[in-house]
């Protein structure tokens, strides 16, 4: 059995990388793009196929390479799948697929750039999800990093989107720095899984970018944040996090602000950084409340409804079906596959658990009024193209429902130190019933009440990305070069002062030198 794994295990991160290969050799071999993309495809769902079998050979870990010598190198590349991580990679190919089956219903047809580099950052994310250790889990996230960056500035942006995509970047290169010399400390971990998620600070580079298509655009900003969840899971493991309880308040506020943003945007893109922002602050409480199974509740909500809203562009007749189902799950009602959302709620009940209530319910209203959008609207072209769009998002809304209910207990148990806590507090058997009901009457409040929140937390929102750090230090770095230019026109102007200083100098040494220093 475990060669087995270890066989499969292999398969299911070689298959996307060679199909990557394949593609650029047929693509400069100028061959059609319907043969390019059956190519992408085949490499994805072999992956996909592989990643099935190995959900009953867990754990498997591989090792890639032996670095020598030992002394300089401690650790060498490595993949493990277990319970902590099995869930998201099978997430993140599944995202994958849904890419690549609904790219065929554009209007304008298949775009080759979008679909290899799709193709290879679902790649290096299924790297760094299975990553076995800290140095494998680095090299992914650097070479996604510089690979987000590459594919972003060789864009036609705005100035100021671009700058905000370098801070970005350089926000996740510092938490990687963290990650690297954390010395053990869950502390530092958890300062650098919060750079690398960007709830704090709260940058959000592309808002305001609408030029990268839908499923292109959706895999790129939900693999970096992805890629980061395995990592924060096994943190989450370690149940040693009480010491950072006084972070649950700020983290706590970040998530409102996101949530407040997402609910009240024009539409489901404009609004995607704020769903991302808002689970993974979740994310970030489950982990300081010792909640894994809560981390990767949250985390495969984050791809599988996230997926299914930003990837689709219009609705079909399963739709509304999806939807309610999808609200259900989000709510956590008792029983729904991911349940385990609703450990977040941990007693005792205090302003803080309040506050992430609120949230949750704005989360779901939010999600509900951008999902009601695409059901008036239908999807034009062949009845093939249909078929493969509906079977796209078939994938990703079914993810729950594998997860959860194929002994999502014994997932969480395999190859990890985890024990599952099958007791529960009275707190998670009604918080989902009364998110469901409190959550239909804010919606139907909403719907008669309109508050321009977006515009009463401009100010929080700037404060919170830090935008007015990054003010401060243009004004002195342009201070600066004013003091710099000045200094320059004075010693090398007209007046030739700088000469004048140069001459007086020498002239002092060639004294010094003749009186002997008297």
């Amino acid at each position: 059995m475990q060669f087995l794994g270890s066989f499969l295990l292999l398969i299911s991160v070689i298959s996307p990388v060679m199909a990557f290969a394949s593609v650029m050799i047929l693509h400069q071999a100028k061959l059609r793009m319907a043969l390019i993309w059956t190519t992408a495809f085949g490499g994805v769902i072999l992956s996909w196929l592989a990643f099935i079998g190995l959900r009953l050979a867990l754990p498997v870990y591989v090792s890639l390479a032996i670095w020598q010598p030992q002394s300089l190198f401690l650790d060498s590349p490595a993949l493990l799948v277990d319970g902590y991580n099995w869930g998201l990679a099978f997430a993140l190919l599944s995202l994958g697929l849904a890419f690549l089956l609904t790219e065929p219903s554009l209007s304008e047809g298949i775009s080759f750039v979008s679909l290899a580099s799709g193709l290879l950052v679902i790649s290096l994310a299924l790297f760094a999800v299975l990553a076995g250790n800290q140095l494998t889990l680095l090299m992914a996230w650097a070479a996604i990093d510089l690979t987000e960056l590459f594919i972003w500035l060789n864009r036609p942006l705005r100035p100021e989107l671009r700058e905000r995509i370098i801070l970005a970047f350089a926000s996740r290169t510092s938490g990687l720095i963290l990650s690297t010399y954390g010395l053990g400390q869950v502390g530092v971990y958890l300062l650098a899984s919060v750079l690398r998620l960007g709830v704090f600070p709260f940058h959000i580079p592309y808002v305001d970018n609408t030029e990268i298509r839908r499923g292109f655009g959706s895999i790129l900003r939900l693999v970096p944040p992805l890629v980061t969840i395995p990592f924060i899971i096994r943190l989450a493991g370690f149940g040693r996090n009480e010491s950072l309880n006084g972070l649950i308040p700020l983290i706590a506020f970040v998530a409102l602000s996101a949530a407040v943003l997402w609910s009240t945007a024009e539409n489901e893109l404009e609004g995607r950084p704020f769903w991302i922002i808002t689970i993974s602050a979740f994310i970030l409480i489950a982990t300081i409340k010792n909640q894994p199974s809560a981390a990767l509740a949250w985390g495969i909500i984050l791809v599988s409804l996230g997926g299914t809203i930003f990837i689709s562009r219009v609705g079909n007749r399963y739709w509304k079906t999806w939807t309610i189902l999808q609200i259900l799950i989000l709510c956590g009602i008792p029983f729904s596959p991911l349940w385990d959302l609703n450990r977040i709620y941990q007693p005792p009940i205090n302003f803080w658990s309040l506050l992430i209530f609120i949230t949750h319910l704005l989360l779901i209203s939010g999600f509900w009024q951008h999902s009601r959008k695409k059901m008036t609207e239908k999807l034009a072209g062949e009845r093939w193209v249909s078929a493969l769009y509906g079977i796209g998002l078939n994938m990703l809304v079914l993810i729950p429902f594998i997860t959860g209910y194929t002994g999502w207990k014994n997932l969480l148990q395999s190859g990890t130190d985890y024990t599952y806590p099958i007791a529960r507090s009275w707190i998670e058997y009604w918080v989902g019933i009364v998110i469901l009901v409190l959550g239909g009457l804010g919606y139907w409040m909403k719907s008669r009440i309109k508050i321009p929140l977006r515009i009463e937390y401009q100010n929080w929102l700037n404060f919170l990305s830090f935008s007015w750090v990054i003010d401060f230090l243009k004004w002195s770095f342009r201070k600066l070069t004013d003091i710099v230019h000045f200094v320059n026109l004075v010693f090398e102007g007209q007046g030739g002062i700088l000469w004048s200083f140069l001459i007086l100098i020498l002239l002092g040494a060639f004294l010094y030198m003749v009186t002997g220093g008297e």
